[in-house]
This record gives structure tokens, sequence and C-alpha cells, in this order.
């Protein structure tokens, strides 16, 4: 065995590291500090819903579970279709799909894939109702919210 040749090799390879921005624009894709807001106001109403019932954490973690995941969701679908607008704003310019760093293609698959999951888990733990709220709030934020925003 050569001299350079490591002493032990390891059993599994290690992932490399996410490069240090690409949390960060993950949170920003997401609008991570807006929907903690979602989040607080999902929490009070589940508490205020559940009044005179036992108190079921569980069931209140799987609502905060997948409302998280379709708010992220729909906030990644935001962010791509107002992209050519955060580029021509300053205060805008610098987020992760304006300044293209984060593919758009990638942005999308995020917003499928979180909106999808969040509706489909509060389908399976919580209820059909709440998942069914969810997905029309999904579709009012992305398809009526965003665009509105131009003209409004």
């Amino acid at each position: 065995m050569p001299d350079d040749a490591p002493e032990e090799i390891p059993a599994t390879p290690e992932a490399p590291e996410p490069a240090p921005g690409f949390r960060r624009d993950m949170m920003v894709l997401t609008k991570m500090r807006l929907n903690v807001f979602v989040l607080i106001t999902t929490f009070f109403g589940f508490l205020l819903a559940s009044r005179g019932e036992p108190f079921d954490l569980w069931k209140l973690i799987h609502t905060l579970l997948g409302t998280a995941a379709a708010a992220f969701g729909s906030a990644a679908f935001n962010q791509l279709m107002e992209v050519d607008l955060d580029a021509r704003m300053k205060r805008t310019a610098n987020r992760p799909l304006p300044s293209r760093r984060m593919d758009p293609l990638f942005a999308f698959g995020v917003g499928w894939i979180l909106s999808a999951a969040g509706i489909i888990h509060l389908a399976v733990k919580i209820g059909t109702w709440p998942a069914v709220l969810a997905a029309i709030t999904v579709a009012v934020y992305v398809f009526v919210y965003t665009p509105l925003k131009r003209i409004s």
C-alpha cells in the first residue's frame, strides 16, 4: 500500500454539503419567514376549532406539516411567476431565480412537490376538507393573487 493512501476507507461515502447559500435560497424561494405567520395563524385556528375536544398533538403536527408544505410550494410558484418583475426591482433582484442562482425547472419541481405533498398529507392524516381547502388556497394564491399583484 502506498504511503499516501488513507488508512481507513469509510464504509459509506459522505454526501457533499450543499453550498452555504443553497439553504438560504430555499428559504427565500419558499418564503419561509412570511409563511411562519401562516403557520402561527394555522396553530391558533387549530386551537380555536378544537375547543371542547381533547387536545390532539399529532393532529396539530400533521396539520402544520401539511399546511407548511402547501404554503412553501405555492410560494415557489409565486416566485417563478414573478421572476421577470423581480429581476427589475432592486429589492428582489438578488432572489434565487432572478439572480440565476437557481434553475427555474428546479423551482417548478419544488413548487409541485411541496404543494402536492402538503395537500396529500392533509388528505391522508387530517381529512378531505382540509386538503380541499389547501388545494383551493394554493390555486387562488398562484392563479389569482399572483397575477393580480401586477394590476392592482
